[in-house]
């Protein structure tokens, strides 16, 4: 089951390997590469957790990413293919014994495609305002077209994909999500496979990086996100704040 009470493993690891979306990424922290978007902040949630364990980080995030595009990322990093999208190093950089990994899984709505013409993957966004309009208009069709628990299957065959992997190879692993995906104790309600959801043991924080800075900004009425929604440095603090002492508790 996807669970907040499983146990974790991280004591050993010597680097932290972190996937994720723009909220990953540092989106416009102002030490982020904001234009070609290859070098993440430094004072991302991520960095926090690496400093907070003592461990050297690697992340992987990439803005505007969607759950597929984390589980190729994911993928090539364990077979240590060459990457597609990106030969900078933090691309390049390939599984290693002692390596724990943290996924922070993005919007359901987001879809990767293969555009053969370019050969270049291409993340559909609606909310893109440089995306081309051919590219929305599918993926309003799509979502219009699927019901949400599609998608949520979809991440659901991910995380069991990403989490056997994982447990063959005995690295440690971490999920959570930039927003409270679905309670966990009513997922069959939302349309899953029940015997697939059997089959999943995995650490998973079910706060959701955005309800969590939300509420804590709804307490105290201090500023943890950017005008453009993203946490800023206090709400990547706070954050990895929140994930480490979950790592603590668990190991």
């Amino acid at each position: 089951m996807i669970s907040n009470e499983c146990k974790m493993n991280f004591d050993k690891v010597k680097r932290l390997i972190v996937f994720g979306d723009s909220n990953t990424y540092g989106h416009n922290l102002d030490d982020a590469d904001n234009v070609t978007f290859k070098v993440p902040s430094n004072k991302t949630w991520a960095n926090h957790v690496a400093a907070n364990f003592g461990i050297s980080l690697v992340n992987k995030a990439i803005p505007a990413s969607g759950n597929d595009s984390m589980q190729r990322l994911f993928l090539e990093y364990i077979s240590q293919e060459i990457p597609i999208f990106d030969n900078t190093d933090r691309f390049s950089t390939f599984y290693e014994p002692g390596d724990g990994i943290i996924f922070c899984f993005s919007f359901f709505e987001r879809i990767e495609i293969y555009d053969n013409d370019i050969k270049k993957y291409q993340r559909m966004l609606t909310h893109s305002k440089t995306q081309d309009q051919k590219l929305k208009d599918s993926l309003n069709y799509i979502w219009a077209k699927e019901p949400q628990y599609v998608f949520q299957r979809k991440l659901l065959h991910i995380i069991y994909q990403i989490s056997e992997i994982c447990k063959n190879k005995n690295i440690p692993l971490l999920m959570t999500h930039v927003t409270r995906v679905f309670e966990l104790g009513n997922i069959e309600n939302e349309g899953f496979n029940s015997s697939l959801i059997s089959k999943i043991n995995v650490p998973w924080i079910k706060d959701g990086m955005i309800n969590f800075l939300n509420d804590y900004h709804n307490k105290t009425n201090i500023t943890v996100q950017l005008p453009c929604h993203h946490p800023n440095d206090l709400g990547h603090k706070l954050w990895g704040e929140r994930i480490t002492k979950y790592m603590k508790d668990k190991i």
